[in-house]
């Protein structure tokens, strides 16, 4: 194959890999709006109502955030396997079978001091917090669990821009427990941030896939970087660089569109 057949062949594949994203990012927050509903559900049965209103270690809504949890690690587990059968298509030419790496995608400690599971935990809980100044507010607005879970997920993608949350007498409560954090070009909530986590796990997934089938036919690789004003300065340096082809280099970050193209 030439160079440039090898490229398309990338991308063609590529583009597989960010339709399964996709599909993933419907079947999450499908997953997630279920949560929202059945922990509204729970605050309409506690004592504290009104602007007083926490959830603190109420272990109903624990239990609901640890089934949600479990729920989507299913969900991108299953699709982890999927993108791994697409990295099987890709390679088919080496006809060449590769170990199971799913425990290698899965567990990202070296790479980010936490694995998936205690990533998602953490984003979990921002959700709670989230959740509960909407929650403190919609009950003295008297709205119903479902005007509340709507309002919500209407919202879930940034929750700290509403003006009646962050008018509310409790909301400086909410941030100091965590509802605010500082993520890329600003503050990310909950929803974003499990998207970007899975979206990850995805693509790092399908380069390790791809990796160890070219790394043990002793190969190299080149990223093609896409070049325009939104580069960052981290992707630019690997512009015209030979790596060997089992060295992890993609993703470099969150939503990374380079792509690794393997010397033949």
């Amino acid at each position: 194959m030439t160079k440039l057949e090898i490229e398309n062949k990338v991308y063609e594949y590529a583009k597989r890999v960010d339709y399964n994203v996709k599909t993933t990012d419907a079947e999450v927050k499908d997953r997630i709006n279920t949560a929202v509903r059945d922990i509204v559900a729970v605050a309409f049965l506690m004592s504290v109502q009104g602007m007083e209103f926490r959830f603190g270690m109420n272990q109903k809504v624990n239990l609901i955030l640890a089934k949600m949890r479990s729920d989507i690690e299913a969900i991108i587990k299953k699709n982890v396997r999927y993108t791994k059968s697409i990295s099987r298509r890709l390679n088919l030419s080496m006809d060449l079978d590769i170990e199971d790496w799913d425990s290698d995608s899965w567990v990202n400690s070296e790479r980010y001091g936490k694995t998936y599971l205690q990533r998602l935990a953490v984003y979990s809980n921002r959700l709670k917090f989230e959740l509960e100044a909407f929650v403190a507010v919609g009950m003295v607005k008297k709205l119903s669990e479902l005007e509340i879970t709507n309002w919500f997920m209407l919202n879930i993608q940034s929750p700290h821009t509403v003006s009646e949350i962050l008018d509310a007498e409790g909301y400086s409560a909410v941030r100091a427990s965590g509802i605010l954090a500082v993520g890329v070009g600003g503050i990310t909530s909950a929803y974003k941030s499990i998207l970007r986590l899975n979206h990850d796990m995805i693509m790092a997934g399908y380069a390790i896939s791809n990796n160890k089938t070219w790394g043990k036919n002793g190969l190299f690789k080149y990223i093609l970087v896409v070049n325009d004003a939104k580069t960052c300065a981290a992707c630019q340096m690997n512009i015209g660089v030979i790596f060997p082809a089992n060295e992890f280099v993609t993703p470099v970050h969150c939503s990374c569109r380079c792509k690794e193209v393997v010397i033949m």
